[in-house]
């Protein structure tokens, strides 16, 4: 094995390492890691806001967030099973042929072994490069399964705490019960936020809508032992870092708007 292909294939599954352990601890992790996805995903959101304040943005972020990642981890991976197998060359030939296939010949097999359809007009040469295919195959088929929970469990933590932010902008202040009614909702809120943090990048054309901005909103209501409360329970949430109160609070809310006013980056 030469220098080249040894270089490529400590590159692929250096790659490959790094892309599908953010993978992993991204979709099944149950705490906010620092990956390239959530920088990514941060770095598209705060862009939205040099954007026009059109309602179509606010419904947009969020899907583009998860498209951007969701390309992330796919073009990653993609191209670190690329470099493996070709550093096996020729660990890839042509069927009708058999002749080697070049680096786009790779990528085209690569590709096909990770959408688990097979090699297309390529195939593996040797008991090496065919096993790698299969191990490609096993890593596609766990990206599309694991990304559907992924997405499932993004979406449901959106969908319930803007349920909960309904649900207390409906109550009248003078039957504000924020201590029985809100309290447990804004704990349960707080671990699926913790768990699935990407849900803070889907937005919403109405304000009172928006997690981040309802949840300093709930606060702000609070007081006396209900606020003590909220004190201890946004105290474990892992993504507004130090928190001492409304200050705090607010200026964590202010990164995950999207609005022109926004002077914050996610």
């Amino acid at each position: 094995m030469s220098a080249t292909a040894i270089l490529e294939l400590v590159a692929g599954a250096a790659i490959i390492g790094y892309v599908f352990s953010d993978f992993m601890f991204t979709t099944i992790g149950t705490n906010v890691y620092s990956f390239v996805s959530h920088r990514l995903a941060r770095g598209l959101f705060a862009l939205n806001r040099q954007l026009p304040d059109w309602s179509w943005k606010y419904h947009a972020v969020g899907p583009l967030c998860m498209g951007v990642v969701a390309l992330w981890w796919v073009a990653g991976l993609w191209l670190g099973w690329t470099l493996v197998l070709h550093s096996f060359e020729p660990g890839v030939v042509r069927q009708d042929s058999e002749v080697p296939a070049t680096f786009f010949g790779t990528l085209s097999h690569a590709g096909h072994m990770l959408s688990t359809l097979g090699g297309g007009i390529s195939m593996a040469n040797g008991i090496g490069p065919a096993i790698l295919g299969v191990l490609a195959a096993v890593t596609g088929m766990v990206v599309l399964t694991l990304s559907v929970s992924f997405i499932l469990s993004t979406t449901q933590t959106v969908v319930s705490g803007r349920s909960l932010l309904t649900y207390a902008d409906a109550m009248r202040e003078q039957e504000d019960d924020l201590s029985s009614n809100v309290l447990p909702q804004v704990a349960s809120l707080v671990c699926a936020i913790n768990s699935a943090p990407f849900a803070l990048f889907y937005s919403h054309p109405d304000p009172r809508m928006r997690l981040p901005g309802g949840l300093a909103r709930l606060y702000r209501r609070s007081s006396g032992e209900t606020r003590e409360a909220m004190d201890r329970i946004l105290g474990r949430f892992m993504l507004i870092g130090e928190f001492d109160g409304l200050e705090d609070l607010e200026r964590w809310a202010e990164h995950y708007d999207i609005s022109k006013r926004a002077g914050g980056t996610a």
